[in-house]
């Protein structure tokens, strides 16, 4: 409740430029699959001949964790856990390479002191 004030009164403050700086993700597991891509397909054929697919998607037998950050402008970064357990680490991890894409996005910016963090 303190951060969703704390939120508020800034919103008050700052007006819609609060609003853009808002950063949210999500992560879930998905079904990995493995593009076949057929060598035939990528061939130039004559404009009246058969049509192949260009690929078919192949199940795998695992999944990966997709985590997915954006804000109003968009998406600012996708990782990819295909292997090993979720930990501090690979959260800390994740977050490094958050910033990284924030301070690629925002040059000359603060990363430092304007996020806070709401574990679900």
């Amino acid at each position: 409740m303190a951060i969703g004030l704390d939120h508020f009164m800034r919103f008050q403050r700052e007006g819609n430029y609060f609003l853009f700086r808002i950063i949210t993700g999500d992560r879930m597991w998905v079904q990995k699959f493995t593009p076949e891509i057929k060598s035939a397909s990528m061939m130039r054929k004559h404009p009246s001949s058969f049509v192949m697919k260009n690929f078919k998607m192949a199940h795998s037998t695992g999944k990966v964790m997709l985590t997915v950050f954006w804000n109003a402008k968009g998406v600012i970064l996708i990782d990819f856990l295909s292997s090993g357990t979720i930990n501090a680490a690979r959260c800390c991890d994740t977050l490094t390479k958050l910033k990284s894409a924030i301070r690629r996005q925002r040059p000359g910016s603060s990363v430092e002191g304007f996020c806070s963090w709401t574990i679900t």
